[in-house]
């Protein structure tokens, strides 16, 4: 079956996305860093998407805030959300080079 795709639904996400650090197969909603598959929930792939959907631009934190849903959709529960995404992908996650914040406003994905 297919799955619902949101707003974005003309925006290609079948390709591979590659960086120093981690490679993302959107189609499949797989993710490879340090040499094994890394397991993201569906909120943080949605997260993951979004960004990469937007790649090099900043995306609001509010825009951010709306496709989280329950106690995540609050500012906490995104940093929360985004600080599990780069321990899981970042190689430093303390220092990401691919998901960056802009405090207060939102974040941005740059492909490294």
């Amino acid at each position: 079956a297919a799955m619902a795709v949101g707003p974005a639904a003309g925006v290609d996400l079948s390709g591979w996305v590659e960086t120093r650090d981690f490679v993302l197969d959107l189609a499949a909603k797989r993710a490879y860093a340090a040499g094994e598959e890394q397991s993201l929930t569906p909120t943080e792939w949605r997260l993951v998407e979004v960004l990469v959907r937007h790649r090099g631009q900043l995306v609001p934190e509010r825009q951010l805030l709306e496709e989280l849903s329950g106690p995540e959709a609050e500012p906490g529960g995104l940093r929360r959300c985004m600080a599990r995404i780069r321990g899981k992908l970042e190689s430093d996650p303390a220092h990401p080079i691919c998901f960056l914040a802009d405090p207060g406003l939102g974040y941005r994905f740059v492909a490294s």
